[in-house]
């Protein structure tokens, strides 16, 4: 049998997945324990809210394009307690923002995924743009695929939050 998933919107949605292919497959107990482990790295997202002062950030993407309401990643930056400039904006899902909006926001850091050093292109050409390096732009920085498996996003966002942290202690 063939079963077709949805991509996940949210938290809440991975976590039936998890659950759902359990089911699927007869790995029941495998999936209860994933899901659970997923419960536990939210949990600690929302321990690390409480414990920093909330950042006023951009999730900036290739392509100068940043990610607003109705998004994983928005989802996440909520529950770490990060003010997303992009959904004060009124940006729903994935847009392209002008460089000089970017900076004019004054966001205090930006969320970036590390390029994949092995694969130019121009699309990564914003990411690299010397306009963010002369305004000493914080960086929160995730691995290189990070967005490409929603499943692992919650633990790699954890670790580079409280690594940034650490940075800024």
């Amino acid at each position: 049998p063939v079963a077709r998933l949805k991509t996940p919107q949210s938290l809440k949605d991975i976590q039936q997945q998890w659950l759902d292919l359990g089911e699927l497959t007869g790995e029941k107990k495998s999936a209860q324990l994933f899901a659970g482990q997923l419960q536990d790295e939210i949990q600690e997202l929302t321990v690390l809210a409480n414990q920093k002062k909330s950042l006023r950030v951009f999730w900036y993407s290739l392509n100068g394009v940043v990610i607003g309401q109705g998004t994983l990643e928005n989802e996440l930056m909520t529950l770490a307690g990060l003010k997303n400039i992009a959904v004060e904006k009124n940006v729903v899902g994935f847009s392209p923002l002008d460089l000089e909006l970017l900076l004019a926001a004054k966001p205090d850091a930006l969320i970036m995924e590390e390029s994949s050093h092995d694969h130019y292109s121009l699309a990564q050409e914003f990411l690299t743009h010397p306009a963010l390096a002369q305004h000493k732009m914080k960086v929160i920085r995730l691995p290189a695929g990070f967005s490409s498996c929603s499943t692992s996003m919650v633990k790699d966002f954890s670790v580079a939050l409280k690594q940034y942290f650490a940075g800024e202690s």
